[in-house]
């Protein structure tokens, strides 16, 4: 078995080498000019990024709870060293908490993120993304990056790398124990899609529904003649509560017109539809 990760690591690492040199030389180039979208105190924005388990993952589907948000690369030997410390010291400490863990490859394929997963034994959310989300973070071009994410969509903490005792300390000091009785109050009982509000509607109304459990699914506007209006959502979310607002336009962005129209939300296994009523 050791012989085996060691020889993923090593091919991991001639793979990534070429990658590695590139982000030094454009650290050094824009360094002295780049500047994060988001200071301490900063209220932050939604992202959804892929899952190398397949799924997508959201900031605001943790909304209430603190998120921390670690970047990194293959071929970063910081991030190696931090990603068994963030694991064992913060997200086993705190998991019991309403506290999350985003760990988050740069310029990385879903491939080896699930190679990251596995080499440091990680039980947290592991996800990868272009760099877009980075940029928003981080003021160098410098691995590795910790942003912490307050529950109230504030942004607490962003460093390079980090200095334990204080981000154990803001941790600690702004999340909860969550019970189990209060995790399975939260849980639906079943898929419903609900009435949506206002109906009738306009210019835009809000389509809510529940997951009981991680699902992948469509969400879909049809006419009355069974026409598809538009997709409002497609992919994989978690299990609870999840809203989408549709502002009374088809695909390509043009105004339809005024009468009745369908909601409907498939997954694999079931299937919900409601009835919408556009005014004019």
């Amino acid at each position: 078995m050791k012989i085996v990760k060691s020889k993923i690591v090593s091919l991991a690492i001639r793979e990534r080498r070429m990658k590695s040199v590139f982000y030094l030389l454009l650290a050094l180039l824009i360094s002295s000019t780049a500047h994060a979208q988001y200071k301490v105190g900063d209220v932050v924005s939604d992202f959804t990024l892929p899952s190398y388990d397949g799924g997508m993952i959201s900031l605001f589907d943790y909304s209430g709870d603190v998120v921390l948000l670690t970047f990194w690369f293959f071929g970063c030997k910081p991030c190696q060293d931090e990603a068994p410390i963030i694991q064992a010291e913060l997200w086993e400490k705190y998991g019991d908490r309403n506290f999350q863990v985003f760990s988050i490859g740069v310029g990385e394929t879903l491939e080896f993120a699930k190679i990251w997963a596995d080499l440091y034994q990680l039980t947290h959310l592991v996800m990868v993304e272009d760099g877009s989300v980075f940029d928003s973070y981080s003021t160098f071009l410098v691995f590795p990056q910790n942003s912490l994410v307050g529950s109230d969509g504030r942004l607490l903490y962003s460093e390079i790398a980090f200095d334990l005792e204080t981000l154990d300390e803001i941790i600690e000091s702004n999340t909860v124990l969550v019970s189990i009785d209060d995790e399975r109050a939260n849980i639906p009982d079943e898929l419903a899609l609900h009435p949506a509000y206002p109906n009738p509607f306009n210019p835009s109304t809000t389509i809510s529904f529940d997951l009981n459990i991680r699902s992948t699914l469509k969400l879909k506007i049809f006419n009355q003649l069974g026409r598809e209006i538009i997709t409002l959502f497609s992919g994989t979310l978690e299990r609870g509560q999840h809203s989408y607002i549709w502002t009374g336009r088809d695909k390509n962005g043009k105004k339809v017109s005024s009468g009745i129209y369908f909601s409907q939300l498939q997954t694999e296994d079931l299937l919900r539809v409601r009835k919408i009523t556009l005014l004019k």
